[in-house]
């Protein structure tokens, strides 16, 4: 049986319910989410129990498709047979003259409001070992929640110190372990795992890891990004990330500018002499 979470534990919080709770089965509103229904009464026989419902009791606004199976006469399942649009505010209510068991109406009511988060970069990975010293033409992997194709999200893209701009040169990783970069704390959820864009997480249900060493195929929502040329000495560059850069799912785009510090450009020194007898 599914381990739920009270809905009321997610973001947002607000929302009234008589009669009946809505749960959620992961933590958070996630591509594989599911929601059931908790009615203080008997609302269907046991002949109704197991079977998709011709009617489900459940509404969702904007229509997220999905069936309904009462698993008990008090409680059911909403499965969506549909990926979630990410940045949207789904409204959740209860189909209007419901009836109980015993074909009486009821005074059962809901109102939640759930947001699902927006298309964003949720990792980082990067050439940089410090903001002082930078090679010339730093590389940096970008993996979003949703799918992207690089010469789409190219042009939302540049390297930038003040007024000098730098184009970006943006590379799809089809197969690649990611084990020669170092992850950035602020964004990575800290481990070597790609997590699947939102779509393909629904679909496939499970994350694809690098495992052994093995190079194993990446999501089209990671890509490779560095200067079309070398970046001019410096300091204070950065990548920017412009804000409207689209994702080939749905028509999303990017809601707000980010900007990832790369730091200092500088010419090639030497900075260490070590002695050694032969």
């Amino acid at each position: 049986f599914f381990a739920c979470l009270l809905l009321t534990s997610c973001q947002p919080r607000g929302g009234e319910s008589d009669g009946v709770q809505l749960l959620l089965t992961t933590r958070e509103f996630q591509p594989h989410s599911t929601f059931e229904l908790r009615f203080d009464q008997d609302m269907v026989g046991q002949d109704a129990l197991g079977k998709a419902a011709a009617l489900s009791p459940l509404q969702i606004e904007p229509m997220l498709k999905g069936k309904f199976a009462w698993l008990t006469p008090r409680s059911g399942i909403y499965t969506p047979t549909e990926a979630p649009r990410l940045g949207t505010a789904y409204q959740f209510r209860l189909t209007s003259g419901l009836l109980n068991a015993k074909g009486q109406s009821t005074t059962v009511s809901l109102r939640r409001t759930l947001t699902t988060p927006p298309f964003q970069i949720t990792n980082l990975r990067t050439s940089i070992r410090n903001h002082r010293q930078n090679s010339a033409r730093p590389h940096l992997t970008l993996e979003f929640n949703a799918p992207v194709a690089p010469d789409e999200i190219a042009p939302s893209l540049v390297f930038r110190n003040g007024d000098t701009e730098v184009p970006a040169k943006v590379l799809t990783h089809k197969q690649n372990h990611l084990s020669g970069y170092r992850t950035d704390p602020e964004l990575s959820r800290k481990s070597a795992r790609v997590t699947p864009d939102w779509r393909t997480a629904f679909d496939q249900r499970h994350e694809v890891r690098s495992v052994n060493g093995t190079a194993v195929p990446i999501p089209p929502n990671v890509v490779s990004v560095l200067p079309a040329t070398m970046l001019p000495l410096g300091e204070d560059w950065q990548l920017v990330v412009k804000a409207g850069l689209p994702s080939t799912w749905q028509g999303i785009r990017l809601p707000e500018k980010v900007g990832i510090d790369i730091g200092e450009v500088t010419s090639m020194s030497v900075t260490t002499v070590m002695a050694g007898n032969e």
